[in-house]
């Protein structure tokens, strides 16, 4: 909540010194200027309203999953998913350019196959390209980002990973448990190899996802690791877990670091591959991150803010919206608050792993064997992708992090009730759970409001579309009535969402557009008049934003 306080210029700079020039650049300069930690505060309070329901699922899930009835029906209910993600990712592969998910779905953009400046950044790749969209004398920036390869129920495949290895613990739980007592143990242990080595290949083989495989690979150790029952097969699971995982951390550092030093230790092809590394552009990406994270080192710029500070913070004319690694995000957007609040919740899993642990014996352990490799295959692919930001997977990490904490609890400690010995230790032991409770409803609610400025925001895209394919194919009947309807829509969307930045800039733009393109200042028309007003309303609502039109320079203009 500190992020979206105003303060004072001269404090902002202490403590959050990118977002303080940012804010002051967007003022112009203006003396005694004020602006906050987040230099887009609507982003980050739609991405605190997502975190407070998030937690509230945590809780509530947390809650049910003490008894073990419902813990057996939550696993069942994972598993149906879990079987669901695969099927559909086997018998729904996309093609390349026909980009068609679930065969009905068309991921294709309007005017290219590959790229769209239409759908939502988390509907996407993840990255854009930044081109200029020019209206009469002036221009603006636009975002044609890159549609996703699809794959089953998923826009990207490497989201379709994460989908697989967050939900397929649940199939190999149920299946043991349903074979426990009725098939010789090599018989079962070989079963679960074989239904692991299955996932393995339509992750890897048939998605290519390479970090989601490595990924489930993990969460497959994990599995079998924690349901070994005899102590020689546990403990040699338990040091090839810790190798693999060393392994993994040791590339993530070397594939995230500065290694340029050392490429020639290597022999000649390696020296190649390592370079290539250098230039990935999720590296890229998260580089981007770190030089954010080092510039506000304490609270960051804010969540949700990466993507509207990329631009600033590397040359070349791509915007990132996720930097590949959630861990980078969360101190790029957080600072070390952040990160302390974080490792607190880490704190909180590791006393849970070790109640589970000494708790459950290990024949005991099927239910509560449907999170912790979930989980343990999230933190691997968390280093590389950005699934944490995509709602489905985002929900089911919430499901497994209620299940494992649920792991560690006696069941008895469902029905405790706490003796108050006077009236101020009840309100103090309650009042926390009532302002959350309260805190996550007025969520909801404002959440509802967030998707329907959403779908406003994604109807003038689409608009705007048509506008420019109506321009480029003069036989196709005019996109203006379409304009002139998304442009109404959304102008009540705004007005509900008075800190939506983009609905404002979207509003401009569609303006801009219905201008009169022939006059001297298409500003000056009353269309134009609108814009300018919408502009002046999104670049105060935000410090970065981005799209704000510009005059064409002299030699890019027409003859008239």
């Amino acid at each position: 909540m500190l992020q979206i306080i105003p303060l004072p210029d001269r404090f902002l700079t202490t403590v959050a010194p990118l977002s303080a020039a940012a804010w002051k650049v967007a003022a112009e300069g203006a003396p005694g200027s004020a602006g906050c930690i987040a230099v887009d505060p609507g982003a980050t309070l739609v991405g605190l309203r997502r975190m407070l329901v998030g937690l509230a699922s945590i809780v509530a899930i947390t809650a049910l999953a003490r008894e073990q009835k419902n813990r057996v029906a939550m696993g069942g209910a994972l598993m149906i998913s879990g079987l669901l993600v695969l099927a559909l990712g086997i018998l729904f592969p996309v093609q390349f350019k026909d980009k068609v998910l679930l065969g009905f779905i068309d991921l294709k953009g309007p005017l290219e196959f590959w790229r769209s400046p239409v759908p939502a950044p988390v509907q996407t790749a993840g990255w854009a390209y930044l081109e200029w969209v020019t209206s009469g004398d002036y221009r603006f920036l636009t975002d044609l980002k890159l549609v996703g390869d699809g794959f089953g129920s998923y826009i990207s495949s490497n989201e379709f990973a994460a989908g697989v290895y967050l939900t397929f613990p649940a199939v190999l739980a149920m299946v043991a448990r349903m074979t426990k007592q009725r098939l010789p143990f090599a018989v079962r242990y070989g079963l679960l190899v074989v239904l692991l080595g299955g996932g393995l290949w339509v992750v890897g083989g048939m998605a290519k996802s390479r970090a989601g495989c490595a990924s489930l690979a993990f969460g497959g150790m994990v599995f079998l690791m924690l349901m070994a029952e005899r102590p020689a097969t546990r403990k040699a699971w338990r040091i090839a877990t810790a190798l693999a995982a060393i392994a993994l951390v040791g590339f993530a550092v070397l594939f995230h670091g500065h290694f340029a030093a050392i490429t020639g230790w290597w022999p000649g092809e390696l020296q190649t591959r390592l370079a290539s590394l250098q230039s990935d552009g999720r590296v890229i990406a998260s580089n981007v991150a770190m030089r954010m994270f080092s510039a506000s080192p304490l609270l960051g710029t804010g969540l949700g803010s990466y993507g509207s500070l990329y631009p600033r913070m590397t040359d070349g004319n791509q915007v990132w919206y996720f930097a590949h690694n959630d861990y980078a995000q969360l101190l790029a957007e957080t600072g070390l608050v952040g990160l302390a609040l974080v490792a607190g919740a880490a704190a909180l899993a590791t006393l849970a792993y070790r109640r589970f642990l000494t708790i459950n014996h290990p024949g005991d352990r099927l239910e509560p064997l449907v999170a912790w490799p979930g989980l343990a295959a999230l933190a691997v692919h968390s280093a590389f992708d950005w699934n944490l930001h995509v709602p489905a997977n985002a929900f089911l990490a919430c499901v497994l992090a209620s299940l494992a904490l649920a792991s560690g609890l006696p069941e008895d400690q469902a029905s405790s009730r706490r003796r108050f010995r006077s009236r101020f230790e009840w309100f103090a032991c309650r009042f926390p759970g009532y302002a959350l409770a309260a805190a996550c409803s007025a969520a909801l609610l404002l959440l509802a409001r967030d998707a329907s400025s959403d779908d406003a925001a994604l109807a003038v895209r689409k608009a705007l579309a048509a506008v420019q394919l109506a321009a480029q194919k003069p036989e196709r009947p005019s996109a203006v009535p379409q304009l002139l309807g998304a442009v109404a829509v959304a102008e009540q969307s705004a007005s509900r969402d008075r800190l939506n930045a983009q609905l404002a800039l979207l509003l401009g733009q569609a303006n801009l557009r219905m201008a009169d393109p022939d006059s001297a200042d298409s500003l000056n028309h009353p269309f134009g008049a609108a814009a300018s007003f919408w502009f002046r309303i999104a670049s105060m609502r935000s410090a970065t934003i981005r799209g704000l039109p510009e005059p064409v320079p002299e030699q890019l203009r027409p003859r008239r």
